[in-house]
């Protein structure tokens, strides 16, 4: 839900038109980058969820904290460049 929302608040706040390239590499950069963070991510909580078994809790994926980053990134580019935009 956060990914749909930035993407409007980005293409308003910054002026690009829907129509412009930059929009079409961003989605397609968003997705190439949350197929292995979603594998990632799956498999962290299918790991967690065995850890009553007795295994051991592993780490979240680098791909996953990078999609993370990448949207917290988006935020803040949003509130700062949509400061006065927003009622």
């Amino acid at each position: 839900l956060c990914f749909d929302v930035s993407a409007f608040f980005l293409k308003y706040a910054l002026w690009v038109p829907p129509s412009h390239v930059l929009n079409t590499f961003r989605l397609v950069l968003w997705f190439l980058m949350g197929l292995p963070a979603v594998n990632e991510y799956y498999v962290f909580m299918q790991r967690s969820a065995a850890k009553k078994h007795g295994f051991f809790l592993e780490k979240l994926g680098a791909y996953a904290w990078t999609l993370v980053a990448t949207m917290l990134i988006e935020v803040l580019v949003s509130i700062k460049f949509g400061r006065g935009l927003y009622p």
